[in-house]
């Protein structure tokens, strides 16, 4: 069946259950992130209402900082890159940052408060480069 999608208006093909991926801006069409237009509702890497501000101001589909403290409080394993090196946060051992491959930069916290406060890249805290993030995937 076809449809449009809900951000951008392109064409989409959904599957059995009613979800799609658009080609033009990646959003996957799914019923809940319309119910919760606020929320990050997997697979959607950011909410229904951030992306269609990003994709007005011309900008691809990325999570506000605050979306991605939700998305690794709800242990969904977040990937991004900063200057060519890939991040990896997770909740193994309290929430956590390490560079992916190489456990470089690795920092662990025992609340999320305490890590969207105070983890770093490169000495720079995370919160104050967000916007130099690229590439941020879901890892569940």
């Amino acid at each position: 069946m076809k449809t449009n999608c809900d951000i951008c208006g392109n064409e989409i093909f959904l599957d059995a259950y009613g979800n799609g991926k658009c080609k033009k801006c990646h959003w996957i069409k799914n019923a809940k992130a319309l119910d919760y237009p606020n929320d990050v509702i997997y697979p959607n890497v950011t909410s229904f209402n951030n992306a269609k501000m990003l994709l007005k101001n011309g900008k691809r589909l990325k999570p506000t900082y605050a979306e991605f403290l939700k998305i690794v409080n709800n242990n969904l394993e977040p990937t991004f890159k900063y200057k060519n090196k890939t991040y990896v946060a997770t909740t193994f051992d309290g929430f956590e940052l390490c560079e992916q491959d190489s456990g470089d930069q690795y920092q662990s916290y025992n609340t999320i408060e305490e890590f969207g406060e105070n983890v770093k890249i490169e000495g720079c805290l995370l919160k104050d480069i967000w916007d130099s993030v690229k590439n941020f995937q879901l890892g569940c």
